[in-house]
């Protein structure tokens, strides 16, 4: 049995979770029809803690939309995508400050952004199977200078981009 795609209603959903967003913060950066990035930064006094407003905003995406919506909270964008992917389906997952590396370290090297079948084979021959082996190698040389770089960022979550 073949189930032809509905754009039009992705669409007509897509839009109404995009004006939840917009209602909830005035920051908020598109990555796909059904993701983006949120800086709730500025609403903690009057909207409480980012656990809080994710609630709310999961809520009313519910009830204004539809579709459950997975919320991953985090200090940097990286993390909180790695997060929200880890929390799914229809889940909310927080990353704490002094708990970024725990929760990256055991993840597989694939988790990151960047590393996909070919870059995890080339790490995999070098025994590197998870962000924390990453950490503790000598990338350059494996995958290329700027790869290596890259890849050393994000196993000790450094994301300097804002949303």
């Amino acid at each position: 049995m073949v189930v032809p795609p509905r754009f039009d209603a992705y669409s007509a959903a897509s839009k109404k979770v995009f004006e939840v967003f917009r209602d909830t913060t005035p920051l908020v950066e598109p990555l796909s029809i059904d993701e983006a990035f949120l800086d709730v930064s500025g609403l903690l006094r009057i909207s409480g803690t980012p656990r809080d407003i994710a609630a709310t905003l999961r809520a009313e995406v519910r009830r204004r939309a539809g579709p459950p919506i997975t919320v991953g909270i985090a200090r940097t964008k990286f993390l909180a995508k790695v997060a929200s992917r880890q929390g799914k389906p229809d889940g909310l997952l927080v990353v704490e400050p002094h708990e970024e590396l725990s929760f990256l370290r055991p993840l597989p090297v694939q988790a990151l952004w960047g590393v996909g079948a070919i870059t995890a084979e080339k790490l995999r021959v070098y025994g590197i199977h998870t962000v924390a082996d990453l950490g503790e190698s000598t990338l350059a040389s494996m995958v290329g200078r700027a790869m290596g770089h890259q890849l050393h960022c994000l196993a000790h979550n450094v994301d300097p981009r804002r949303v």
